[in-house]
């Protein structure tokens, strides 16, 4: 499943997830917004050398261990690609660390 090691404010028995805590950045928003956190830092969907496999595996588990609904499932990938687009537009394209990742 995640590495607990990546993972803030989530908490493990072991390799089981069993606890996602979030209170330093509380804000009023969308339940999807805190699940593809859980995504980048847990899963690490954005490692150029992740295994596709095990990410769609272990995202399957986090879905069903977060109780996602249907709705939430077919809307997942459009509110991923908005959250996205939204940071990136935000990203500073002439800072070091965007220049060490092209």
């Amino acid at each position: 499943m995640m590495n607990p090691h990546l993972c803030m404010n989530i908490t493990f028995d072991g390799e089981k997830l069993v606890g996602i805590i979030d209170w330093d950045t509380t804000k009023i928003g969308e339940d999807y917004e805190d699940f593809i956190y859980l995504l980048w830092t847990g899963l690490n969907i954005g490692d150029h050398l992740r295994d596709d496999e095990e990410i769609f595996k272990n995202m399957k588990e986090l879905l069903k261990a977060y109780g996602a609904t249907q709705s939430f499932k077919k809307s997942l990938a459009d509110k991923m690609i908005s959250v996205m687009n939204e940071r990136l537009s935000k990203v500073d394209t002439n800072g070091l660390n965007y220049k060490k990742n092209l």
